[in-house]
C-alpha cells in the first residue's frame, strides 16, 4: 500500500477514536514528522481527506479542522492521575460510544502536571476529574470552579467547592459484610488504608467502620501506612502487615479502603502462610472488576449494573442541544455484596 494511503487510514482512523479532540490537526509539516513520512506525502493525504469532506480549513484558512459530519458528541474528557481502567472508566467509554459521542482519557504523574492545563484547556463537552488522593491544590480547584458545570469531579464528594460530584454507594453498606463476620463470631475488625482528613471518600469509609465498632462493641485498630500522592500502596503496606503478623498482632479480619490497597495485604499473607478466607478475613469497598479476579476473589460493596444507567442520565445532558440541570451531586443509590472467598465462615482468634 502507498504510503500516502497508509496516511490516510491512519488519520482517519483518529479522526474517528477522538483523538484530535478539538476538531483540529496539527499542520501538515508536523503531520509528517508524527507518523515519520515525508512532506509531501502528508500533503498528499491532507488532500485526498479534504476532497472526501473529511477535513476543511477554517475561516482563516490557516488551521486544518475536522468536518462536522465525523465530529461525534459529546466530547467527554478524563482526567485521571496515572492509568487505572476501572468499571467506572469502562461506563464511561461505553456510555459515551452509545451516544454516539468520544472519549479522551488523559493521565497525569502529579497535581501540578502541565497534561492537566493542557486538557482542561481542550473544547470537551463535559470533562470528568479523578483528584489526587491527599491533598487539594487550591489553584487547582479554582480552575475547576471556572468551568462549571462541565467539569464532573469522580469518587469524591466535591460540591461545597460548587463542583459537580459522581460518587459511588454510600460507604455505611460495609455494614452488611461486617455483620456477617460478628455473626461468624469475629470479634475485631481491623482498618488499612490511608485515612488522611483531606480525603473526604477515605474518611467516609473510616467512619462507617468505626460506627459499626462501637454500635457493636467490637474492637478494632486502624493501620495508616503512610502512602504519599501518586504513591504505589502494595509496597508499604505489604510491609506494614508482615510487621503484624511478625509482632503477632495480625486481626481476626481486616476492612481495606479499596481492593487495590488489598494487594499488598495478600502478598504479605502469602509470604507468611496465612491463608486469606482460612486463617484471616478481608473485604473492601468498590472495584468488583479488580476484586473478582484476586486469589481469593475479595469480598466488596460492588456497583450493580446500573452504573451505566447513572452515568447515561448524567452523560444525556451535554448532547447538542441538552442543557446540564442544576444539580451538583450524583450519587449510586444501588449496590450489591460481593462476598468472593475472603471471609472466614466461622472465625476463631488468631
Amino acid at each position: 500500500m502507498l504510503k500516502y494511503r497508509q496516511m490516510v487510514e491512519l488519520l482517519e482512523q483518529r479522526i474517528n477514536n477522538g483523538e484530535y479532540p478539538e476538531g483540529k490537526l496539527p499542520a501538515v509539516r508536523l503531520l509528517a514528522e508524527d507518523i515519520g513520512v515525508s512532506y509531501l506525502t502528508a500533503r498528499k493525504a491532507v488532500n485526498e481527506l479534504k476532497e472526501n469532506g473529511i477535513i476543511t480549513h477554517n475561516a482563516s484558512n490557516r488551521k486544518i479542522v475536522i468536518g462536522k459530519a465525523v465530529t461525534k458528541q459529546p466530547l467527554v474528557g478524563v482526567i485521571t492521575p496515572f492509568w487505572h481502567f476501572s468499571e467506572w472508566m469502562r461506563s464511561i467509554r461505553n456510555v459515551t460510544a452509545e451516544l454516539g459521542g468520544q472519549v479522551r482519557f488523559v493521565a497525569y504523574a502529579s497535581d501540578t502536571d502541565p497534561a492537566i492545563t493542557e486538557a482542561l484547556s481542550t473544547s470537551f463537552d463535559v470533562i470528568f476529574v479523578v483528584l489526587p488522593v491527599g491533598r487539594r491544590n487550591s489553584r487547582l480547584l479554582s480552575r475547576l470552579r471556572k468551568l462549571g458545570n462541565k467539569v464532573v469531579i469522580l469518587f469524591h464528594d466535591m460540591t461545597r467547592y460548587g463542583l459537580r460530584s459522581f460518587i459511588g454507594s454510600n460507604p455505611g453498606s460495609i455494614h452488611l459484610i461486617m455483620q456477617k463476620l460478628i455473626d461468624c463470631g469475629c470479634r475485631r475488625i481491623d482498618a488499612l488504608g490511608t485515612g488522611n482528613s483531606s480525603d473526604t471518600e477515605s474518611s467516609a469509609r473510616v467512619d462507617a467502620w468505626r460506627s459499626f465498632l462501637d454500635c457493636h462493641g467490637l474492637s478494632g485498630e486502624f493501620h495508616d501506612p503512610g502512602i504519599l500522592p501518586f504513591e504505589h500502596p502494595e509496597p508499604k503496606i505489604r510491609k506494614l502487615v508482615l510487621d503484624l503478623i511478625d509482632a503477632g498482632r495480625l486481626p481476626e479480619a481486616v476492612f481495606c479502603l479499596t481492593p487495590a490497597g488489598a494487594l499488598g495485604l495478600y502478598r504479605a499473607c502469602y509470604e507468611r502462610n496465612i491463608r486469606i478466607g482460612k486463617d484471616i478475613s478481608v473485604f473492601s469497598f468498590g472495584e468488583q472488576e479488580t476484586a473478582k479476579f484476586m486469589a481469593p476473589a475479595l469480598a466488596t460493596i460492588a456497583n450493580t449494573g446500573k452504573l451505566d444507567n447513572a452515568m447515561r442520565e448524567l452523560l444525556s445532558q451535554y448532547l447538542p442541544g441538552a442543557e446540564p440541570d442544576d444539580r451538583l451531586l450524583f450519587q449510586l443509590t444501588d449496590f450489591e455484596v460481593f462476598e468472593g472467598e475472603s471471609l472466614i465462615s466461622n472465625h476463631k482468634e488468631i
